[in-house]
């Protein structure tokens, strides 16, 4: 569904940023979509991975 990009946070911790288009940002079903993915994320642990929040 896009590019993550490994960026930090204001306090220097390791974050996920996922940019958003703002028509897509205005679309229900792709919020929808997209607070489905972050869930699915979170629950995802690894090396690979970043902190969940």
């Amino acid at each position: 569904m896009g590019t993550v990009y490994a960026a930090l946070d204001g306090q220097g911790g390791r974050v996920a940023l996922k940019p958003v288009h703002p028509q897509l940002a205005a679309d229900p079903q792709f919020r929808a979509r997209f607070h489905r993915e972050v869930g699915v994320l979170r629950r995802v642990a690894g090396p690979g991975s970043l902190h969940r929040r």
